[in-house]
């Protein structure tokens, strides 16, 4: 079963952060980074199989759509 890292930058990472636990049933990490702009952000840190990506690219786009995310394979 292959599974990626997804990672997530956001205003809105709270939100974020419950929806994923919420309506995807997966856990998920919150990182502190540093302000972007005037605007203090938090990353996202989750794991989620390859048939998930797209369920979780809607959630977080309907929550958040200038959300910076990537996904990466995971070993």
């Amino acid at each position: 079963r292959l599974r990626r890292r997804s990672r997530s930058i956001s205003q809105k990472s709270d939100e974020i952060n419950e929806a994923i636990t919420r309506k995807m049933d997966r856990g998920s990490t919150l990182l502190h980074t540093e302000p972007i702009s005037s605007f203090q952000t938090n990353m996202i840190l989750t794991v989620i199989s390859n048939r998930e990506l797209s369920k979780l690219n809607q959630l977080v786009m309907e929550i958040e759509p200038y959300c910076i995310y990537d996904h990466r394979k995971g070993k």
